[in-house]
This record gives structure tokens, sequence and C-alpha cells, in this order.
């Protein structure tokens, strides 16, 4: 059941849809933390820093559904 999980969370979670938008952990990590963590080391790898920040978000969700027997 957690790969349906994880399938729905990258459908709906990780991009935007159909549009070239980010989706929506990407918008509210900038809406929150801003565009300077992210740019840590450098602009460039700004949207690599970001991916993993958003990948970090829905590993640990669906760790907190394994350890908790959520299925």
């Amino acid at each position: 059941m957690n790969s349906i999980a994880a399938y729905c969370m990258g459908e709906y979670l990780l991009c935007g849809g159909d549009s070239p938008e980010p989706g929506w952990i990407a918008k509210n990590l900038n809406i929150h933390f801003g565009h300077g963590p992210f740019q840590v080391f450098g602009a460039q790898y700004e949207p690599f820093v970001n991916g993993l920040a958003v990948m970090l978000i829905i590993w640990l969700i669906l760790y907190y559904m394994y350890r908790h027997k959520i299925s």
C-alpha cells in the first residue's frame, strides 16, 4: 500500500500536474523558507537542493507510515 501512497505523492505533490509550475511541497518550501537555504551551494544548484528537500519530506512521510504500520 505504501507504493500506492508513494505514487500518489509523486503525482500530486511533486509536480504541478500538467502545468510546468512546481509542486505543492516545493512551492510551500519556497514560501516558508525562501530561496536562500536552497542556494547554499550556489544558485546553479538551487533546483537540485530543492529537489533533495522535497524528496526528504516525502521519504519522511513514507517512513512515518511504515513505522506506524499505516497501509
